[in-house]
């Protein structure tokens, strides 16, 4: 909901860029589902804490969405990717978006392709 959220606020921007003579910017969302670490990474004495606090999520899982994420390059077409396993996740929330199947798709440090979806809209 966020990704396509972001996109209908996108689509906002770009008319007041075109209004100003800008050049529409461009993003892409690369979305992943399974198990991640969380927290604070690094020794104490260089950690911060504010009122918001940050904390990092790292993990194959995270690697992963990062690498769907960049296959918006190569597939300028579509805006939001998901992985098969968020796919399937979503279980009977799928027929709440409309999706376009990208078949399985080769990932940068993965030996299996990996099937991916590209998220069209929200029916």
């Amino acid at each position: 909901m966020t990704a396509l959220e972001l996109r209908g606020n996108l689509a906002q921007l770009y008319e007041r860029l075109a209004e100003q003579g800008e050049d529409p910017i461009r993003i892409g969302v690369g979305i992943n589902t399974g198990m991640a670490m969380a927290g604070a990474v690094g020794p104490p004495e260089r950690q911060e804490y504010t009122p918001t606090l940050v904390v990092d999520v790292i993990g194959d899982t995270v690697n992963l969405a990062s690498r769907i994420e960049g296959l918006n390059k190569a597939l300028p077409d579509y805006a939001t990717l998901i992985s098969g396993w968020t796919y399937e996740a979503l279980g009977s929330r799928r027929a709440e978006f409309e999706f376009t199947g990208l078949g399985e798709v080769g990932i940068r440090g993965k030996a299996e392709p990996l099937r991916v979806w590209a998220v069209a809209s929200r029916l």
